[in-house]
């Protein structure tokens, strides 16, 4: 079964504005964003799109206007608009006539974005303040991103490891190292790359929109490949090309839940974990988001008996389940590998048995149960 594919190719960063940029220039028309905007309630500045030439490669640039009161500086907003809380960006989503589909994307990235603000801060989710992407230029990439994949109709999402740079930015909290602390836990999980670019190469939105959106991260699937999109940064960096390269197009192995994906498994060997315990890891590893965990008994050197954990999970979770065995048990290693699942597609229905209504799952390739 094909479905529509996006793969974005951060290794030259990622920005809102960028990601934005490079869906139009996919072959949509600013027109076409901004009448996904129009269906939101709230006053929005010009925006226009243009050809530049970032390094040696024709992009598309997405310009827009500025909010004369907070001015705008740099790759992506840092002082930028009032501080609103998620209240606030999720009453943006509610009171617009935006697609059902178009709003839950919006709404979990901005609620990933309130809880590593939160978390950074100390502050509760409900009330932290986006202070560095509150801005109506940050609304408008987050919420034309997603109205841009429901009108090219993409499924699911990949992308390649994603760069970020060195130095310092100045935000509403002073002067802070790159990764700034956001984008840093935003990635969490997710395969990076640090170059030495003197400058901010990703942003807290591109952050946000690439951990939400994403369902995995790597070399690009295997795809037939229909338009690839190129979005411009504010920036002409030397020596490189400050570029969002976007892959569209249909992909067999890419639904969620079919046919094939890459997880990580985690190993370790245990000579001191009784059975009681063991069952407490597993149940701990599988609350946090593992895909499996089974504990197996081994026999070790010296013929001491022992135990051999196995976990899975998606890269999105690695951190966590690896902080989980470690504080766990007292293993002070583990063997890593990215696995390659052959899988079916599940879906659960209920069907009747003496009367009594029962889910079953059922798993299908190719259509076939």
């Amino acid at each position: 079964m094909r479905m529509r594919h996006l793969h974005i190719d951060a290794s030259n960063g990622l920005a809102g504005d960028m990601l934005l940029s490079a869906l139009l220039d996919l072959g949509l028309p600013v027109a076409t964003l901004l009448e996904a905007l129009s269906a939101l309630k709230i006053a929005l500045p010009e925006i226009t799109a243009s050809r530049v030439t970032r390094g040696s490669l024709a992009a598309t640039y997405l310009e827009i206007g500025e909010d004369e009161s907070h001015p705008h500086h740099g790759h992506d907003p840092h002082h930028h608009g009032p501080a609103r809380t998620l209240p606030d960006m999720l009453d943006i989503l509610e009171n617009s006539s935006l697609p059902e589909p178009v709003c839950k994307r919006a709404a979990s990235v901005f609620r990933r974005l309130a809880e590593v603000e939160a978390a950074i801060h100390n502050q509760p989710v409900e009330g932290v303040h986006f202070h560095e992407v509150s801005g109506i230029d940050t609304i408008i990439d987050v919420i034309g991103v997603c109205a841009l994949l429901d009108v090219w109709g993409v499924e699911s999402v990949s992308a390649s490891p994603v760069t970020v740079g060195t130095g310092s930015v100045e935000c509403a909290h002073g002067r802070l190292p790159l990764p700034a602390p956001a984008t840093a836990a935003l990635l969490k999980g997710i395969p990076i790359r640090q170059e030495d670019t003197g400058c901010e190469m990703t942003t807290p939105t591109g952050a946000a929109l690439v951990a939400s959106l994403a369902q995995r991260f790597g070399a690009m699937p295997a795809m037939l490949v229909e338009a690839i999109g190129y979005g411009a940064g504010k920036r002409d960096l030397p020596g490189r090309s400050n570029t969002v390269r976007l892959f569209l197009g249909e992909c067999h192995a890419c639904q969620e839940g079919s046919e094939r994906d890459t997880v990580v498994q985690l190993t370790c060997n245990l000579d001191d974990l009784t059975g009681e315990a063991a069952g407490y890891v597993i149940e701990r590893l599988l609350g946090a988001g593992a895909l499996d965990a089974v504990v197996a008994p081994i026999i070790m050197k010296k013929g001491r008996p022992g135990l051999q954990l196995t976990v899975l999970c998606g890269t999105k979770n690695r951190s966590i389940i690896t902080d989980i065995i470690f504080t766990e048990t007292s293993t002070f290693g583990l063997r890593v590998q990215n696995i390659e699942r052959e899988i079916l597609q599940r879906e659960i229905i209920e069907v009747e048995v003496a009367g009594i209504p029962v889910e079953v799952k059922v798993g299908r390739r190719g259509g076939q149960v």
